[in-house]
């Protein structure tokens, strides 16, 4: 399978970062791909954001995340 290649943007300290978490291959994104990234990262911060901001304290402790998991896996069912 190879090793994996992490996806960064023109950031000079990328290279430093990914070597000493020790991965060797690191690709710069430019142009309309790195803008659709960080459109997607920034539309699963907000979504986490807004699960993270509703959870109800008075339930148990895994309740609220067993709750997303299963309206997840539905949602996925049905769009696949």
């Amino acid at each position: 399978m190879g090793d994996p290649v992490i996806l960064t943007d023109r950031g000079p300290w990328y290279r430093e970062a990914v070597t000493r978490a020790g991965f060797r291959k690191f690709t710069k994104l430019l142009g309309c791909v790195a803008l659709l990234v960080e459109r997607f990262f920034g539309y699963l911060k907000d979504r986490t954001r807004a699960f993270y901001n509703n959870i109800n304290p008075k339930k148990t402790l895994f309740t609220p995340l067993v709750d997303f998991l299963e309206l997840f896996m539905r949602w996925y069912i049905e769009w696949r």
